[in-house]
């Protein structure tokens, strides 16, 4: 009862280890007490001890007491948590079996997670064929997120086995890490082909990284055309990186024939969705455009896109404060800001931060 106090009452790490030295004591008095062996089980998994070492203690609990339909349920339960989906289903299912009436009833309830990855722990949903349970664990182990160190090889292989399972935004993941060489050998072709794949199964944000590889040509063939029609799609699906790339596409005219008229509200509509480089762009744009209020606002728009370490807007900015155009003359900032976008990358600003 102590264990089970401190189990629900005291929060985190500290409540689980009293909780389990509380279970040890009482099994130390009794070690045939099967529902404190259960107790000592889900409080270990709860702690994150391995399935191998918390399923004996269930199995234990259930073989003192074999007719105890809840103990048996607790072994069940504790495979298809730590992974073990199949012998989880066919211990249920010879469970099921052997069961009538209200017993079978509570033990359908109680099982239900089994037949529904869903409802599983990420590991286990992952290991059950749950796609978007393995998208999240390679996402954690990208970004050492979720309590776990950053692992680009763990991470790809979840986002492989998401993939594998028809999971559109892990192909999508997978891409990237092809494209990167993050967690395996850089393949831009391999990227483009996972790109297309979840694209194909209508992730908006796939389509529009395919488009960035149409458009420049790396990993495929380029194909402009295709690109536009993607680009413009994902953006009226509501992605602001897609506005952002065809609304700089059509204000820089290099790719394809410029289009200002076009170009503004695309990159409006980016910037207003939260793109720092969909501001950036709008502000070239009203830079090139040269009116005294395009040029107040550009400076507004230059200022966050900056703050956003986008050093290419940084050293548009500082042009800007050197010249006292949208903003009062400060050669002073104007200087630290050509510094900070040379040593962001930018090398067309490193003259200026001599």
């Amino acid at each position: 009862l102590l264990g089970q106090l401190y189990w629900e009452e005291v929060k985190g790490k500290a409540g689980l280890a009293r909780a389990e030295a509380e279970f040890l004591r009482a099994l130390e008095l009794n070690p045939r007490y099967a529902q404190m062996q259960e107790s000592l089980a889900l409080v270990r998994e709860a702690a994150g001890t391995a399935a191998d070492q918390t399923i004996p203690l269930a199995m234990r609990a259930a073989a003192l007491e074999p007719g105890n339909l809840g103990l048996r349920i607790t072994v069940i339960r504790l495979m298809a948590r730590g992974g073990q989906l199949a012998q989880a289903r066919a211990q249920a299912e010879r469970l099921l079996a052997s069961l009538a009436g209200d017993e079978r009833q509570h033990a359908e309830t109680a099982l239900a997670e089994i037949s529904d990855p869903k409802r599983l722990p990420p590991e286990a949903g992952c290991a059950g064929g749950f796609g978007p349970a393995c998208q999240l664990l390679g996402i954690q182990y990208r970004d050492g997120s979720g309590g776990v160190a950053k692992d680009p090889v763990k991470a790809a292989s979840y986002f492989q086995k998401g993939c594998d399972g028809g999971n559109g935004p892990s192909c999508a993941s997978l891409g990237v890490a092809y494209e990167d060489g993050a967690g395996v050998a850089r393949d831009p072709a391999r990227a483009f082909v996972l790109y297309r794949k979840a694209c194909d199964g209508n992730d908006r944000w796939a389509c529009t990284r395919l488009a960035f590889a149409l458009a420049s040509g790396v990993g495929v063939e380029q194909n402009l055309a295709e690109a536009v029609r993607l680009l413009d799609s994902s953006c009226a699906a509501g992605d602001p990186t897609a506005c952002a790339k065809l609304g700089a596409m059509l204000r820089v005219g290099d790719e394809i024939p410029q289009d200002l008229v076009r170009a503004e509200p695309l990159l409006r509509s980016a910037c207003d969705k939260g793109s720092s480089w969909g501001c950036g762009e709008l502000a070239g744009l009203l830079v090139a455009r040269g009116a005294g209020q395009d040029l107040q606002e550009a400076a507004k728009l230059l200022e966050g896109a900056c703050e956003q370490d986008a050093p290419r807007f940084c050293a548009i900015l500082a042009g800007l404060l050197e010249l006292g155009h949208g903003a009062p003359r400060d050669p002073t900032r104007a200087a630290a800001l050509y510094r900070k976008a040379c040593d962001g990358g930018y090398e067309a600003a490193c003259a200026k931060a001599r």
